[in-house]
């Protein structure tokens, strides 16, 4: 509850408490207390603050690791793209290689970052999913650079190969998230 929200509750029960002791309405104010209906309030006040608060906070954590996912999505399209660029150019040699090279470091950082995170947070019996992620990772980069660790893209597959080798972390990664946001 944000401090304008209390205000307003504050203010609109301050209101309907005067307009009951005026009798407005057909309002009327019992000034007895009772111990158990005071008990009542208090505890779910209490329980409304504090599901708020830990749901506000389940909420940031979530977001963080879904915006850790969508670094990972960028990363992996920005290497589909620098792949695309190199293929045209002369698949094989130039610049285009070391681009792709350096997309292909970037997304194995991206997605080291993301599985960190997950680890830390509350989601952290997921970070078994990156062992997926991590296999598919690996036959992308072979794909589009041509082998394994540590080739630096110097004769890469067909765009046949590049595309099916895409298509499982992205995935992935789409299963991941879905898993993230309806954690609980």
């Amino acid at each position: 509850m944000t401090v304008r929200q209390g205000v307003v509750f504050a203010a609109s029960f301050v209101a309907v408490i005067i307009l009951a002791k005026c009798g407005v309405g057909g309002l009327s104010l019992n000034l007895e207390i009772r111990v158990v209906e005071l008990a009542t309030l208090l505890v779910t006040v209490f329980i409304a603050l504090f599901v708020t608060s830990r749901l506000s906070d389940r909420r940031a954590e979530k977001d963080l690791l879904i915006s850790n996912l969508r670094d990972v999505f960028e990363s992996l399209k920005v290497c589909r793209d620098k792949y695309a660029a190199w293929a045209e150019m002369d698949k094989g040699t130039g610049k285009g290689g070391l681009d792709v090279g350096r997309a292909v470091r970037e997304l194995s950082n991206a997605i080291d970052t993301s599985r960190s995170a997950v680890e830390m947070s509350m989601c952290s019996e997921l970070t078994s999913e990156y062992v997926e992620i991590r296999t598919h990772y690996r036959n992308y980069k072979a794909a589009v650079t041509g082998g394994p660790f540590p080739s630096k893209g110097d004769k890469a597959g067909s765009f046949a190969d590049e595309d099916r080798c895409y298509r499982a972390p992205n995935l992935a990664l789409q299963s991941l998230l879905f898993k993230i946001n309806r954690r609980r």
